[in-house]
Parts: C-alpha cells; structure tokens; sequence
C-alpha cells in the first residue's frame, strides 16, 4: 500500500535544501507549461495572419503588374502618332 506523503516527512528525510529545490523545480516547471501554452496558440494565429497577409500582398502585386503593363501600352498607343508625325516631318 502507498504511504500517505508527507512534506515534513520528507524534510526530516532528506533535508530543507532539496525538497525546496524540488519544489521549486515543479513550480517552474508548471509555470513554463502555463505561458507556453498560451504561447503557442497566439503564434498559431499570428501564422495564419502573416499567410492571409502574404496573400493579399501577392494580389496586390500582380494588379501593379498587370495596371503597369496596360499603362505601358496606352501610352506606346498614345505616343505613336507623335513618333510618326516626328520622322515624316525629318524626311528629306
């Protein structure tokens, strides 16, 4: 049968200075597992925003490229009746 547990048993055992330092151990210990956790899942949700906002950032990136090449072909368009109005105007 298990003996029932006893802290002063246990001092008189095996001194103040190890149970303290179990003790203490088993504090630390439950308190790394409290803040980790809560870690944890505030990193899981900053994982799925930083993704969202990678996305988004992509979307956006390909608009540019596609407003700039439209951009770049207006004015190609616009700019081609001047070009020719410049080399009849150079002929000899």
């Amino acid at each position: 049968m298990v003996e029932d547990f006893s802290v002063f048993q246990a001092i008189s055992d095996y001194g103040l200075a190890i149970v303290a330092t179990i003790g203490a151990g088993a504090a630390a210990w439950k308190l790394l597992h409290f803040m980790l956790r809560d870690v944890a899942s505030a990193l899981k949700n900053q994982d799925e925003i930083i993704i969202a906002l990678i996305d988004k950032n992509n979307r956006v990136e390909t608009l540019v490229q596609r407003i700039d090449s439209k951009l770049d072909t207006v004015l190609q368009k616009s700019s081609d009746p001047l070009l020719k109005e410049t080399k009849e105007r150079y002929r000899p």
